[in-house]
């Protein structure tokens, strides 16, 4: 006898329509959108005349049962009846960020298995392309550094370095552990500091 048991999804403002698995093994989940309208990319008014559905997006999610699992959603379009040639847009749900192939959830999850580890592991263990990985960490880390906000950060900061150097094998003279570029060096000490100092969820 076949049995059966539901996981919870965790992705707000969908509906379940259809779950399969591709000849590769991987799952795809079918979702449809319950919010409606959504704001005109003109005027930025609400709209909520429907005008149809938008190509068909795949993200990749968090794994079940080890599992590559997969989002498929028709984005909806609306149009809006108060600018001039009533130009439509396509609604856009807060758990995945435009033209991303990860949910928000599943970017996270790369992010802090960057935590001590290369990008390149990383690329192999989720057979996820190098460039994707760089996309994700461009568009979490903040480039600039408001240091008024931090101030309440900035004693023992001796010991700080003291933990860095022996936390991060690469900040140490005289050993296997390297960054091959500046940049590289910088996002990895980034996504150490972001974690374990300011306990940020990346």
């Amino acid at each position: 006898m076949r049995q059966t048991f539901e996981i919870p999804l965790d992705i707000p403002d969908v509906t379940i329509e259809h779950v399969t698995t591709n000849p590769l093994g991987h799952i795809e989940i079918t979702v449809k959108s319950t919010m409606v309208g959504t704001p005109c990319r003109q005027c930025g008014e609400m709209t909520t005349k429907f005008y149809g559905e938008d190509r068909e997006i795949r993200l990749r999610h968090l794994p079940i049962l080890g599992r590559q699992t997969y989002i498929c959603l028709r984005p909806k379009r609306y149009e809006c009846p108060n600018c001039d040639g009533k130009p439509t847009t396509t609604q856009q749900l807060g758990w995945y960020t435009p033209r991303s192939s990860f949910t928000r959830a599943y970017e996270e999850q790369l992010l802090l298995s960057l935590v001590n580890s290369t990008i390149q592991d990383v690329s192999i263990k989720e057979e996820i392309g190098y460039e994707a990985i760089m996309g994700v960490i461009d568009r979490h880390l903040d480039r600039e550094i408001n240091w008024e906000d931090i101030t309440q950060f900035t004693q023992k900061i001796e010991s700080k370095h003291i933990n860095l150097r022996t936390r991060i094998k690469r900040l140490v003279r005289r050993t296997i552990c390297f960054s091959k570029t500046e940049q590289m060096h910088d996002l990895v000490i980034g996504l150490f500091v972001n974690r374990y100092e300011f306990g940020l969820l990346l």
